[in-house]
């Protein structure tokens, strides 16, 4: 028998006006958002259906939006009788994975996710980084050109093959898709995001996180979670 998988969206699939549709049009919707709002200490609401575009991509925004959008749309699913036996989740949309299998409530998982998008917002707004996407060339090939480049860039995402996202210090970057243009990429182009996120930069925002998470009840489940860093179940 076929199984079923569900695969949840990091930053960038956020859009102004996200899930206000659902909200007003769908009573389960209404019901589930509202529960996740009133779990936390500002107000996403406005922000996903009201806010501006600059406001939403801050990721102490976009983050928890990203995540109870997702949350939302998967207790639809399951309302018609679709149930995972996997989840995962890119990036931030790992944190939707975990609430989608109940390790932990709906609820805590926006919240916890809340509490990364500051961390991460802090930490970003004391470091000038950001992030590019390489096309067209091997990661390997892509890690041995960072070697040559002054300050700190690294290979962050490796979404495939031909695909690798790269993050860092501002000025680095700028020089690192310089380098691997020449070293045959055929694109390298600066991304839309408020820091050098998935970096070794970003490690103090870990910190923060760590102590959070100590706050939450994590509780096993019968749904299989594949890991992000590992690909592991």
């Amino acid at each position: 028998m076929s199984k079923i998988a569900f695969v949840f969206p990091g930053q960038g699939t956020q859009y102004v006006g996200m899930g206000k549709e659902l909200y007003e049009n769908n009573e389960l919707a209404k019901k589930e958002f509202d529960k996740i709002f009133s779990n936390l200490d500002f107000d996403l609401k406005s922000v996903m259906f009201e806010g501006s575009e600059e406001e939403l991509k801050d990721t102490k925004n976009t983050q928890p939006a990203i995540v109870a959008m997702s949350l939302v749309l998967e207790k639809l699913l399951r309302e018609k009788g679709i149930e995972p036996n996997y989840v995962a989740g890119h990036s931030v949309g790992e944190y939707a994975a975990i609430g989608s299998a109940g390790f932990l409530s709906m609820e805590d998982a926006v919240k916890l996710t809340s509490l990364r998008g500051k961390a991460m917002s802090k930490v970003s707004g004391e470091v000038a980084g950001t992030m590019a996407a390489i096309i067209g060339l091997d990661a390997d090939k892509i890690v041995e050109t960072l070697k040559s480049v002054d300050g700190i860039v690294e290979a962050v995402n490796f979404n495939e093959p031909k695909q690798t996202v790269i993050a860092g210090e501002k000025e680095a970057i700028g020089k690192a898709c310089i380098a691997l243009k020449e070293a045959g990429a055929r694109r390298a182009m600066e991304l839309s995001v408020s820091g050098p996120f998935h970096s070794s930069l970003m490690q103090p925002a870990g910190e923060i996180l760590k102590e959070a998470l100590e706050e939450f009840d994590f509780k096993d489940s019968s749904i299989i979670l594949v890991a992000n860093t590992t690909a592991k179940e």
